[in-house]
């Protein structure tokens, strides 16, 4: 019967259903509660549904399912129901095949217990589903006035800076040419930041458009991150750190801009990070194709390394750890880095010792 529903639903739903319901999720939760269906009609005195926890607590399970694979209440209901007639209709199909000819009040009395079973794990379900929803948009709404929080903060430093610089200059034989050149670059390192600050978080609003074409192409990933390297020469010129690409690197099928974007500022950042105390400083970068068949792509330095109680915050938007002193920035670096990972289906992890370095490891699954 699990089968057929998957079926019927199949007739419904606007994409493939495999999409929708994984088959071996949704045939590991329908079994159960037809079986507990099945006793209960069998006898409902004894197996009362409302109170069997082992069918609640699949019934709830199948609505976290729904609420990850982004369904509404209304497609649950609507489930429910073709699961409803299924049933009835599977009732009327074996009391034809038995040969048995039920009175009106036996008949009535299969439907009722029917319905009422299917009511009690439709409710589990849904009440499920809007827990896990309401879940949801707190956390959706508790991160949105953290970011409204911490962009009002990352603002207010160079608009304050501005507002009183502006206010130097608007005075008259208020300061001397070389005060006044003080000020102007005070007032451009002000406009720099916030610039970056708006690219940054007009990238991190590209990544969650729906990107119906994604430029996936094959490509030599060691010309990639060669010409990564040389784009970011001077500034590790300026820091004496020297980016190694190490050979041999993979041919891969993918796309590209977003990984050269997330690889970018890491090695961006191992430079501005580096360890001024060390004579040597360098960055290496090493990628190859792993046992699982993804692009696993390694960025490890020798730089001042991430406090171990930073490192799990470090992916969080505007986060600046102790490290960071007066180095510049935005805070939105690895946040970036973060969701062009996150876009290509893939993940990263960080490890760093404070004074001997940090390592990020990607791991993407490949195009093709």
């Amino acid at each position: 019967m699990s089968r057929e529903w998957l079926k019927q639903l199949s007739d419904i739903l606007p994409v493939d259903e495999r999409d929708i319901f994984p088959s071996e999720k949704l045939l590991d939760h329908v079994p159960a509660l037809l079986e507990e269906i099945a006793a209960y009609l069998s006898a409902p005195a004894e197996n009362a549904v409302e109170v069997s926890s082992p069918v609640l607590h699949k019934a709830g399970e199948l609505g976290r399912l729904r609420h990850e694979q982004n369904a509404s209440v209304h497609q649950i209901l609507r489930e429910f129901d073709i699961l409803t007639s299924i049933l009835e209709g599977f009732a009327v199909g074996e009391l034809n095949s038995e040969g048995i000819d039920p009175n009106a009040a036996e008949a009535v009395d299969v439907v009722r217990r029917i319905n009422r079973a299917m009511r009690v794990l439709m409710q589990a379900t849904v009440d499920t589903f809007i827990s896990e929803y309401s879940a949801t948009i707190g956390r959706q709404r508790q991160h949105l006035e953290d970011f409204n929080r911490m962009l009002s903060h990352e603002m207010r430093g160079p608009m304050n800076t501005l507002r009183i610089v502006a206010a130097l200059l608007a005075e008259k034989d208020a300061a001397t040419p070389e005060e006044r050149k003080t000020l102007i670059d005070l007032i451009q390192g002000s406009v720099d930041r916030t610039y970056a600050l708006l690219v940054g978080l007009e990238a991190l609003a590209g990544f969650r458009r729906d990107d119906s074409s994604p430029a996936i192409q094959e490509v030599d990933l060691g010309g990639s991150l060669r010409n990564l390297a040389d784009q970011l020469g001077e500034a590790a010129a300026a820091n004496a750190v020297e980016i190694t690409i190490v050979e041999p690197t993979p041919t891969v099928t993918l796309d590209i801009g977003k990984l050269e974007l997330a690889v970018t500022n890491l090695i961006g950042n191992a430079i501005k990070y580096c360890d001024p105390g060390k004579p040597a400083r360098w960055v290496r970068v090493e990628s190859r194709i792993d046992d699982a068949g993804r692009l696993e792509v390694v960025v490890s330095d020798n730089g001042v390394g991430i406090d171990g109680e930073d490192l799990p915050r470090i992916f969080d938007r505007f986060f600046r750890g102790r490290r960071a002193g007066v180095v510049p920035g935005t805070g939105l670096g690895l946040v970036i880095v973060h969701e062009c990972v996150h876009s290509l289906g893939g993940e990263i992890d960080a490890d760093s010792a404070v004074g001997e370095g940090t390592r990020f490891t990607i791991r993407i699954p490949l195009a093709g």
